[in-house]
């Protein structure tokens, strides 16, 4: 897939766009059902024009089921994501809508908006690896107390490895296993 493609008026498409005008069934309507959870609206906010928000859901998808297999860059990682789970089964997409609408619930509950802006813009890196962090916990049981979220979160800020792995060269491989694993890790004790 090209790095990027006119639309018929002229304007480059974003490599979201791009994936939506290619591929087609099942993932593409699971993409756009979890882009409406209630709580993912909240804390991500107002739709952009350009299809961000999707992505932002096709990227938790993706690290959380492949981040072990993760290379750069992240546009081809997710466009081979997307090209192979085009055909996802009815019953793996319910599993998979709901470990995002848990996760969407817990970090609203616990965190709010804040979680994807720890500097006060949203920052894809921190999307992904505090919603992979909750989603991983939440493998292990409910969590009872989701006001510890925001300390874990709190806490996961003051960490300058995380820090640098969601400001520098986030689609590195390294960028990308470090933030993981910090945010599992972080959240891995909220009971």
């Amino acid at each position: 897939m090209g790095s990027t493609r006119k639309s018929a008026g002229g304007t480059n498409l974003q490599a979201q766009e791009i994936r939506v005008a290619i591929y087609r069934g099942p993932i593409l309507t699971l993409l756009r059902e979890l882009n409406n959870d209630t709580n993912w609206r909240a804390i991500y906010g107002n739709r952009p024009k350009r299809l961000k928000d999707h992505e932002l859901v096709l990227r938790f998808l993706a690290l959380y089921e492949r981040h072990g297999s993760y290379s750069r860059p992240m546009k081809g990682f997710l466009n081979d994501y997307m090209g192979d789970r085009t055909d996802v089964s009815t019953r793996q997409a319910r599993k998979l809508a709901g470990v995002f609408s848990a996760t969407t619930a817990a970090v609203q509950q616990g965190i709010g908006r804040r979680a994807f802006r720890p500097a006060d813009t949203l920052n894809a890196a921190a999307v992904d690896s505090v919603m992979f962090g909750v989603a991983k916990r939440l493998d292990n049981g409910p969590i009872t107390r989701p006001k510890d979220l925001a300390s874990a979160f709190e806490r996961l800020l003051a960490n300058e490895r995380y820090r640098l792995a969601i400001e520098r060269s986030t689609a590195d491989e390294e960028s990308v296993g470090t933030r993981l694993s910090l945010a599992a890790k972080a959240f891995s004790g909220v009971a």
